[in-house]
């Protein structure tokens, strides 16, 4: 039998991680939005992003305005870039690709707590 108080556990810190992206006002931030508030944080142009990703700055702008998907594979240098830490640009990242998934959807809060209950079925155990 599972251990109830564990999954409870587990499933508010998934809840909490991907509520990550709400900021103070409680209007959901994209991760286009994040990408710019970091960014601008640093002082940087999009142009100089772009150049350390090896896009156009057409395409960076794109991300900023949740345009365009950016590729997992550019999360480690944006981290570096935008002194965040990498698992923690990868949540945003996750949780916006969660958010786009369940945007039209009857119920999304079901689907988030079904998937929290099936997580350790699918072999992911840490929360």
């Amino acid at each position: 039998m599972p251990n109830f108080g564990n999954f409870i556990a587990k499933f508010w810190q998934f809840k909490k991680d991907l509520i990550i992206l709400l900021p103070e006002n409680g209007n959901k931030m994209k991760f286009g939005e994040k990408l710019k508030e970091l960014r601008l944080s640093k002082q940087l142009t999009q142009r100089q992003i772009a150049d350390e990703l090896g896009v156009a700055p057409s395409i960076y702008n794109r991300f900023e305005k949740n345009e365009r998907k950016v590729k997992r594979e550019f999360l480690s240098k944006l981290a570096v870039l935008l002194d965040i830490h990498e698992e923690d640009l990868t949540k945003y990242w996750i949780a916006d690709q969660v958010y786009k998934l369940l945007e039209n959807e009857s119920n999304p809060q079901y689907v988030i707590s079904m998937v929290a209950e099936d997580l350790t079925e699918y072999g992911i155990k840490n929360l």
